[in-house]
């Protein structure tokens, strides 16, 4: 449905992941290894890009150079991996757009647009997606923000951790 937001759960898991995600389960997506958190909008739109996303990408048959743009909610190690970020900017012929947190101590150069967004203001994602970010109560030094996202008056709130 073109007004809805088609969200894809790429991984539910927090900083404890499962040693089996380096072995047995390496190649599934399993309730019983959880990869760290993250998911896809609409087949674009990325929220979150940890240890685990790209193989997360791959076993669900997404190509990285549909990713237009990433959201992240803060900049823990299981939800911020730069080498992961800067894998899929350069798969793509466009910039990439990364979104965090205004005041967020990053610094990556190499095909990728930061978007640094301020609280509880709505930023265009794509022609049919916003996202406003919003005060996070969560460990201060990670730059954290809760997400709204929106398309066509359909919402979609992502809390982190």
């Amino acid at each position: 449905m073109e007004n809805m937001l088609d969200v894809l759960f790429l991984g539910t898991c927090a900083c404890d992941f499962s040693p089996r995600l380096e072995t047995d389960r390496k190649d599934k997506l399993d309730k019983d290894a959880r990869r760290s958190s993250s998911m896809l909008i609409d087949g674009e739109i990325l929220v979150d890009c940890g240890p685990h996303t790209l193989d997360s990408l791959r076993i669900s048959g997404i190509s990285l150079d549909s990713i237009s743009s990433v959201v992240i909610t803060h900049l823990h190690d299981d939800h911020f991996n730069i080498d992961n970020i800067s894998a899929i900017a350069k798969c793509r012929k466009a910039p990439l757009k990364l979104f965090v947190r205004e005041d967020a101590d990053i610094d990556i150069s190499c095909g990728v647009e930061i978007i640094r967004m301020k609280p509880f203001t709505s930023y265009s994602v794509n022609d049919s997606v916003t996202v406003i970010g919003m005060d996070a109560n969560h460990d201060a030094t990670a730059y954290p923000q809760h997400l709204l996202f929106n398309k066509n008056g359909k919402k979609l709130f992502y809390g982190c951790d």
